[in-house]
């Protein structure tokens, strides 16, 4: 996730200053603002995928190669359930920093 991420991003930013000499023209300096922003939403993203994959991806080391009879079932189904739920954070990350992403989300579920 972070190889992919990291790789449209760096092709975005070549793509966004190969058309650019000037770095302290308004277009540069557009481009700059641009490319900050995305690095904080794949940063928020990158941030949300570890946050929610690493409860689970702990108790299945710990059942793996420690004793599994130490793991109650809360500690078992809450990481499980927090792993599963990762899907509904990329939409609202986009929601919360993409103007246009969030104006055509609000057209297609509208709401009051």
């Amino acid at each position: 996730m972070v190889y992919s991420y990291y790789h449209v991003f760096m092709t975005v930013r070549s793509v966004s200053r190969s058309g650019v000499w000037d770095m302290n023209s308004r277009v540069a300096r557009k481009n700059l603002k641009i490319e900050k922003k995305m690095a904080k939403t794949i940063g928020l993203m990158v941030f949300a995928f570890l946050l929610s994959w690493s409860p689970y991806a702990v108790v299945s080391l710990w059942a793996a190669f420690g004793n599994p009879d130490d793991i109650s079932v809360l500690a078992g189904v809450l990481p499980a359930v927090m792993a599963k739920s990762s899907i509904i954070w990329n939409p609202i990350i986009y929601v919360a920093t993409n103007k246009q992403f969030r104006h055509g989300f609000f057209a297609v579920i509208p709401c009051s």
